[in-house]
């Protein structure tokens, strides 16, 4: 990976979610499928906490990334709008959001430190 290459100390984070979020690895965030509603806040929830608990912004760059199909309930929308506006973005230097062309049972949010 470009970035294991050129920095000294990276960490990669892999949360999948439908209606719930685990924390997974990398096999798993790519290889499995879930089935059930979509539910963002579980999974920006978790990074949030992720955050608090290992990844001081005085120490890290921290930069996420979201791949998704796209869906998300509707009466959840309002929770992550205000989960990155009024904390996620403010300690991220990125989050890029990654939507597949094609329905895929892949929900999930990475994110570097």
């Amino acid at each position: 990976m470009f970035l294991q290459r050129n920095y000294e100390k990276i960490e990669v984070v892999f949360i999948r979610h439908h209606t719930r979020a685990e924390e997974v690895d990398e096999d798993t965030f790519f290889h499995s499928t879930e089935n059930g509603g979509t539910v963002v806040s579980s999974a920006l929830e978790l990074m949030k906490r992720i955050m608090d608990e290992r990844y001081s912004p005085t120490e890290w760059n921290i930069y996420g990334a979201q791949a998704s199909d796209g869906d998300n309930w509707t009466d959840d929308s309002p929770k992550c709008r205000k989960l990155l506006a009024d904390d996620i973005l403010r300690r991220s230097g990125i989050l890029r959001i990654y939507k597949s062309r094609q329905r895929r049972k892949i929900s999930g949010l990475s994110m570097l430190s």
